[in-house]
């Protein structure tokens, strides 16, 4: 049924309306061309940013109550270190805020490979390790079958003088 107000097209009983704006804005609801993708990108973004800093305040934490230091730094060197990174945390979230208010694709992806990538890298190394535990297992388990399908030749021993 279509009315004032009403006019548009029905799609898994949606109705997509034109909002009368050509070019600048797509017909769903007015919003910019990819804002769903830079929205889905930005949740991604700010996941990874919540990661990194329940880590740094937990770092913050042991930090400040750790009772052993070494001789070499003073106690309060690790939550000042902490704390600088917490403000850089906190300017890299304010630059994704930004980014995902200015709809900017490309800031908003480089902004959640930046926070994930310790997270990567922490998640990678047991993988390696792993992986380099069983390629060295499986070369030794080679030399060893080698050695044991290889005859023995009577040359090969040793003399063993009489005495």
């Amino acid at each position: 049924m279509r009315g004032p107000g009403n006019s548009g097209i029905f799609v898994l009983g949606a109705p997509f309306v034109a909002s009368g704006r050509s070019g600048r804005h797509d017909k769903a609801g007015g919003r910019p061309p990819g804002a769903d993708g830079v929205k889905i990108a930005a949740i991604i973004a700010w996941a990874g940013w919540g990661v990194l800093l329940a880590a740094l305040l937990a770092g913050m934490v042991i930090a400040i109550f750790e009772r052993h230091h070494s001789p070499e730094v003073s106690p309060g060197m690790g939550p000042l270190v902490i704390g600088i990174l917490l403000v850089v945390l906190l300017s890299a979230g304010g630059l994704l805020y930004w980014f995902a208010q200015k709809r900017w694709m490309a800031g908003v992806i480089v902004m959640a490979a930046l926070f994930w990538w310790p997270g990567l890298l922490m998640a990678a190394r047991p993988i390696v390790l792993a992986f380099n535990d069983w390629r060295w297992a499986r070369e030794d388990a080679r030399e060893a079958a080698a050695q044991a399908a290889e005859p023995a030749s009577p040359d090969s021993e040793e003399a063993t003088p009489d005495d």
